[in-house]
């Protein structure tokens, strides 16, 4: 199994005014806090335009017409996706991410704005629904607290729920995050200080979903991870689904 880390920056909680430490800025934990991850010289950004969305469904079982069509157990978003140009803006390209999926392109520095995003980081995941309720109608996003410290069974049921419905309805999931998880090819992702993630789809009926990392530089940006390490990553924040 591979062991090397992946990240960006590994720092203690800070306060929500935000703290300079050791030349970036890192998030405190909780949903109504910010969250930002980066080395003190951020990369240039580039541009990934993924292919159109991909459908595994399960084959139709006999039923009644005018039944509902099965939902498929694997299925990932077109989007556009970023690497975040400064290392504060973690959650305009989340954000920028979920927004493209949906036909509306903007650039980071515009999503920045529209969420307040400052180099103290993005508030919290109440900000990204606003953003994109704004953007793609009311009403369609809502945030989910994990509030506690490690997701309850039924919070990881949730959020499992939440993402196969969302995906299926064409919305890819913001997550806010922090601490350290390892994806399934053994890869590890620490963002101490906080960090957003936009779940752009998901495998094996929900129990699996994919990231798209904009401040993973290493490899490919984008990695496989069980929902349940992901619900217990968002733990003391929120998601925008």
């Amino acid at each position: 199994m591979k062991t090397n880390i992946r990240r960006w920056f590994s720092a203690p909680t800070l306060a929500l005014a935000g703290l300079a430490a050791t030349g970036f800025i890192a998030g405190v934990a909780g949903p109504a806090h910010a969250a930002s991850a980066a080395p003190a010289t951020a990369p240039v950004a580039h541009t990934m335009t993924v292919p159109a969305s991909s459908v595994h469904a399960a084959a139709p079982a006999p039923g009644k017409p005018g039944a509902p069509a099965p939902v498929p157990t694997a299925k990932e978003l077109h989007h556009d996706f970023q690497l975040q140009s400064t290392g504060w803006w973690c959650g305009p390209s989340a954000t920028r991410v979920a927004l493209s999926a949906q036909g509306k392109t903007f650039t980071q520095a515009q999503v920045a704005k529209m969420l307040g995003t400052t180099q103290d980081g993005t508030p919290s995941a109440n900000d990204a629904t606003r953003v994109l309720n704004q953007q793609l109608g009311k009403g369609k996003y809502h945030t989910v607290e994990i509030s506690g410290a490690k997701a309850s069974k039924a919070q990881v049921d949730k959020l499992k729920a939440d993402v196969v419905a969302a995906i299926n309805a064409g919305k890819p999931v913001v997550a806010n995050i922090a601490g350290t998880m390892t994806d399934d090819n053994g890869d590890v992702h620490s963002y101490e200080g906080g960090h957003y993630l936009p779940i752009v789809g998901y495998s094996n009926g929900g129990a699996t979903v994919k990231i798209a990392d904009s401040a993973d530089t290493v490899g490919s940006p984008y990695y496989d991870i069980s929902t349940d390490k992901v619900a217990n990553w968002i733990a003391t924040r929120g998601y925008a689904a």
